[in-house]
């Protein structure tokens, strides 16, 4: 009979630091007081820019630790998370990988929708899924009229 050890719990996901903060590959457990329990996955942005909060990112080819913002319609294989607080260059901090997380839109967004990466770096969008199913991150909980606005998604298979 094989035990799985049970995920630590994660107090201050906003933490970022230029020295690694986990174990590569580390996930935490965190319970957001509005959008409740999230699976954070700890990256290290190399991008040569901040990563901005609420941004999706991709794994660097090659990594399961270094993160770029996401490119539009990247296969969900490749998406690491979504950034819960800005990550300077050369740091390390923690995105969402499962659960709720707050997103940027990059054009109004129909609530229920399915959306993936889209647009611009790292934000994501409702746009048609014909052809690019194998991109859907999640599903919209909720609308944004335009580009920029917050929106919760309820994160899938990025775990």
């Amino acid at each position: 009979m094989s035990h799985l050890a049970a995920i630590p719990y994660l107090d201050r996901p906003t933490d970022t630091n230029t020295s690694q903060i986990a174990e590569k590959g580390a996930l935490r457990i965190h319970k957001h007081a509005t959008l409740g329990m999230q699976v954070c996955r700890m990256v290290q942005n190399t991008s040569g820019a901040p990563i901005p909060a609420k941004l999706v990112v991709q794994f660097k080819d090659g990594s399961g630790v270094e993160v770029l913002k996401s490119a539009a319609s990247e296969p969900t294989v490749g998406v690491a998370g979504v950034t819960v607080s800005l990550i300077p260059d050369n740091s390390y901090g923690w995105v969402v990988c499962s659960g709720v997380a707050v997103c940027t839109s990059n054009a109004a967004i129909v609530a229920g929708a399915p959306v993936a990466t889209a647009g611009a770096l790292g934000k994501i969008d409702d746009t048609s899924i014909t052809g690019i199913e194998h991109c859907l991150i999640g599903k919209a909980l909720n609308a944004a009229g335009a580009a920029n606005a917050d929106v919760n998604v309820l994160l899938s298979g990025l775990m």
